[in-house]
């Protein structure tokens, strides 16, 4: 269910993209649209574990802080698992045919759920590290 859901996210942006600059643009960059609107999920994900990280009193090393070397590294260590997620995702979705001739009802369809899984993706941004940061005392 899950994955169906993804091939329409994946035809619709194909052919939104399609429509605007293209075939063969949009041949290059759906992927990456896809992988931008849920994007926020997976850093609502990481706020959650800064929030916890935070209410424990874990300190961040000064050798982490100071260093941009070491926080370049460490930011593509986290962004990762995301990355190689969707790519293993694009290699199940790449069995089923893309429907590059999407009917104008489908699209506008595709498009709201889009608009809302992109306000949900941003609203959990906002509201999961607020609300953790109230419910949950310090752990000390």
């Amino acid at each position: 269910m899950l994955l169906q859901q993804l091939i329409d996210l994946r035809d619709f942006f194909f052919n939104m993209l399609s429509k605007r600059n293209g075939t063969a643009y949009a041949k290059k960059k759906y992927q990456t649209m896809l992988m931008l609107i849920f994007s926020s999920y997976y850093m609502a994900l990481s706020l959650i574990i800064a929030v916890l990280q935070y209410k424990a009193g874990i300190a961040v090393s000064p050798f982490i802080k100071e260093n941009l070397f070491i926080q370049l590294i460490v930011g593509i260590l986290i962004f990762a698992p995301y990355y190689y997620a969707f790519k293993l995702l694009f290699r199940k979705m790449a069995k089923y045919p893309m429907d590059k001739h999407m009917s104008t009802e489908k699209y506008k369809g595709l498009r709201k759920k889009a608009w809302w899984i992109s306000m949900v993706g941003i609203a959990l941004i906002v509201l999961v590290p607020w609300s953790l940061d109230r419910l949950i005392p310090a752990f000390k």
